[in-house]
């Protein structure tokens, strides 16, 4: 709910990665007024580190079961922004709406489509280690070497001061 750390953990997620250009992000900001990572300067910015270039101009929602799921909960599908060729997936909610983040944590999987491979869900006040995304797919593809089936990856994430930059990494490896 307004989290501040917001837009720092989006730049922590993509400079720590080792393939950004494969990373989705959903969010679901419940607050008074616009998401803050909307603004036009944080688009730009996000796109510049993304895909290394300007962000295109929004795109307009398709028809996917996600949205229809979102309709039938009673929120418009309006509420959807989407950027950066559906890169960034923003959904936001009044805060008459908002109902907590376990209601939060459902609408955010509810961005996620059923081609994209992998889905991680985190909190919005994170950094992220070096190369997290292939670490975690290394380990997920481990285990699934070990016993085939579906496989979860938990953790608490670490302790970090408040207001460090995204690039703040308590541990620079693996």
């Amino acid at each position: 709910y307004e989290d501040p750390e917001l837009i720092p953990t989006l730049f922590s997620l993509l400079h720590a990665a080792e393939f950004p250009e494969r990373i989705i992000v959903g969010i679901v900001w419940q607050g008074v007024g616009a998401c803050p990572v909307l603004e036009p300067q944080i688009v730009d910015e996000l796109a510049t580190r993304w895909i290394g270039a300007s962000a295109p101009p929004s795109e307009k929602p398709d028809a996917s079961s996600s949205l229809e799921q979102l309709a039938a909960l009673g929120l418009k599908s309006s509420a959807v922004h989407r950027r950066m060729g559906n890169r960034l997936r923003v959904l936001e909610l009044p805060t008459r709406e908002a109902k907590g983040p376990q209601w939060a944590r459902y609408l955010q999987e509810l961005l996620w489509e059923p081609s994209e491979p992998w889905y991680c869900q985190m909190d919005s006040h994170m950094r992220m280690a070096s190369g997290w995304d292939t670490a975690c797919i290394n380990e997920i593809e481990a285990l699934e070497a070990e016993a085939p089936g579906k496989k979860m990856l938990t953790c608490y994430g670490s302790h970090f001061p408040v207001g460090a930059p995204h690039d703040w990494a308590q541990r620079q490896e693996w």
